[in-house]
């Protein structure tokens, strides 16, 4: 099963499913642990949350990073190993049953586990590392199944109270790591001590010598949890509403459901671990189903707390991975049982010896069906460009002095990345790096910066009359001698491509989407677009455009006005030809010119059903040009 866990790391260790932000505010944590393992300045402006973040899982990931050489590549084989360790549990549990219903089970855990990855896309764990980065969540959450794994085992070697213990002591380590998966335990514990409670009271009528001690241990466990500062902080981070969804779930019914029917096959294990004579009184099930019946339990208390302003639907929606995983496994269980019913299939017997591989190579397709879609991005180049600029920044030029700041732009296509180094090797402030570097991915104001660290030959952003340092993959500009580039460009262009960041000037739309490949959305009614210090004065305006229709939106109106004036009126209707625009325009004022676009008619397409899109998308407008 090691050496399962081991090819599993290696062979996804270059890759990277997703950019979220939440993965740059990890590594921006990761990383300022790592540079003397001491945070220094408990405000520090590039962290924002993270400077009160409980941080237990960042350590071990500085620690891994330190080890490797690399706090990016320490942050992601942190979360390579805690996603394999939660898939390695599961199976490791299913294997404490009789063996032949052990078998059966780890064989449908796999059959689902193919279906679905082919068929169901239910997102399961390993989904935390794709549109969101959960990086503390995952930990915590293989850290949950570690400990009832550990618990499981010392309740077959030492009997229960050890397992409390283990339980206990797993409550108390998670607590720094993450709220979510530690009630999860603190929900297993109680649910354990439960039906414990009426097995000893089947046994022997004196339930009292065992109800004491059995109410003391989640009480301490609880007020563990709750004197933890680090308690209070995941709660207030779990107030926060962020964009969480599933694509084959609804919210909030589909949710619910899948609650209920986890619910349902949880008491369904517990009341067959609890029938007289012991039949099937095997420790997993009573484990599994108090898994079960925690995450579900939680969920839907989560749920109504959400409605009287205690937290949020995001958090509710995180338990969502979790539960869709244990629906998976209690499913399994049910299905190898109903297997084993069959006489032939019950005849088979497989050798000993020839378990344990046969557990390993299964343990490895099940997890290899969680790991997410085909890798979007190498670590290792990531990981080269994190090398290359900490050495740059190290050796060869003296970083920007306060109020000043060093900004990170023009690496990559996505700006979690310029975004993630801009943070964490520049050290700059979230109040512009956000805005500026993440949002719309373009720098609005020289003035605040000191150096402007790119990649060699980025348009806008380097310059070889303004270097100041460079190394194979990166360059070091001034931000001051930009600027005075920039102006001179910006007076010399006539022409304004929307389908990139480079070719507008800089602050120069309002109103209008990231660049996309067919131009800039107008996400809202109305939008607008100001040519400063023109050197030229043109008297006419071309305009490369596409409404947004459908059949059940037919029909885009269009008025554009240039320094106020009226200069087009028109309607687009569905499947009518679409050619440029080409009108007479004013002379420029003192100021320039400012295009303004009106859409009367912009629906988002999340109105027409379309996807969960809010924009209010009218036109996608491709190119200006004035001539």
């Amino acid at each position: 099963m090691f050496v399962a866990l081991a090819l599993l790391v290696a062979l996804n260790i270059d890759a990277l499913w997703g950019h979220a932000v939440d993965l740059a505010h990890h590594y921006v944590l990761v990383f300022r642990i790592g540079e003397q393992f001491n945070l220094g300045n408990p405000t520090d402006p590039s962290m924002g949350e993270m400077n009160f973040y409980p941080r237990l899982s960042h350590i071990v990931a500085a620690v891994a990073g330190f080890i490797v050489g690399s706090p990016l590549l320490g942050l992601h084989l942190t979360a390579l190993l805690s996603l394999f360790l939660i898939w390695f549990c599961y199976v490791y549990l299913l294997g404490t049953l009789p063996r032949a219903l052990a078998v059966a089970s780890i064989v449908c855990l796999a059959v689902l586990s193919s279906l679905n990855k082919r068929v169901f896309h239910l997102e399961v764990h390993g989904a935390e590392l794709v549109d969101n980065y959960f990086f503390s969540q995952l930990m915590a959450q293989s850290v949950t199944m570690l400990v009832i794994a550990i618990g499981l085992l010392s309740e077959r070697k030492a009997g229960r109270w050890c397992a409390y213990f283990v339980l206990v002591m797993g409550i108390f380590i998670n607590t720094g790591i993450h709220l979510l998966p530690t009630l999860e335990l603190l929900g297993v514990l109680g649910f354990v001590l439960l039906v414990d409670g009426i097995k000893v009271r089947r046994s022997d009528p004196r339930l009292r010598v065992w109800l004491l001690p059995a109410l003391i241990v989640p009480a301490c466990a609880l007020a563990g949890v709750l004197i933890n500062p680090a308690f209070a902080a995941m709660r207030q981070i779990a107030d926060n509403n962020g964009g969480l969804g599933f694509d084959r779930i609804s919210y909030p019914v589909g949710l619910i459901t899948v609650c209920l029917a986890v619910m349902a096959m949880s008491i369904t294990a517990a009341w067959a671990y609890l029938r007289p004579h012991g039949q099937y009184a095997w420790p997993v099930l009573k484990y599994l189903s108090a898994l079960g019946m925690a995450m579900a339990t939680l969920c839907l208390l989560q749920m109504v707390l959400a409605q009287f302003g205690y937290g949020s639907d995001y958090a509710v929606k995180k338990y969502g991975n979790g539960l869709l995983t244990q629906f998976l496994v209690l499913a399994s269980v049910g299905l190898g049982a109903l297997v084993l019913r069959r006489p032939r299939i019950r005849a088979l017997q497989l050798p000993g010896w020839l378990f344990a591989p046969s557990a390993a190579v299964l343990f490895f397709c099940i997890a290899t069906n969680a790991t997410p879609r085909k890798s979007d991005f190498d670590v290792s180049e990531l990981v080269q460009l994190e090398k290359s600029m900490t050495g740059l920044l190290a050796s060869q030029y003296t970083p920007a002095v306060s109020p000043k700041q060093d900004v990170v732009i023009g690496l990559s296509k996505e700006p979690t990345f310029d975004y993630m180094f801009t943070l964490a090797i520049a050290r700059t402030s979230r109040k512009y790096a956000t805005p500026e570097i993440f949002y719309t991915h373009a720098i609005t104001d020289f003035s605040k910066y000191d150096n402007v660290i790119t990649a060699p030959g980025t348009p806008r952003y380097d310059s070889p009359q303004c270097r100041r340092n460079s190394n194979r993959l990166l360059v070091v500009n001034s931000a001051a001698c930009l600027a005075t580039l920039a102006q001179e460009v910006e007076k010399q262009q006539t022409s304004f491509d929307f389908t990139s960041d480079s070719t507008l000037p800089v602050g120069s739309i309002d109103g209008f989407s990231v660049p996309e490949a067919h131009g800039r959305w107008m996400q809202t009614p109305r939008g607008r677009f100001t040519w400063l210090r023109p050197s030229v004065a043109p008297n006419t305006l071309k305009v490369k455009i596409t409404p947004f229709l459908s059949a059940a939106h037919p029909r885009q109106r269009l008025l554009i006005k240039v320094n106020g004036q009226r200069v087009y009126e028109g309607e687009f209707l569905y499947e009518g030809l679409v050619e440029p625009i080409q009108v007479a325009i004013p002379a420029p004022t003192e100021r320039g010119y400012v295009v303004e676009f009106d859409a009367p008619d912009a629906i988002s397409p999340k109105a027409l059903g379309l996807s969960e899109d809010t924009r209010e998308l009218s036109f996608s407008v491709k190119e200006l040009t004035f001539e």
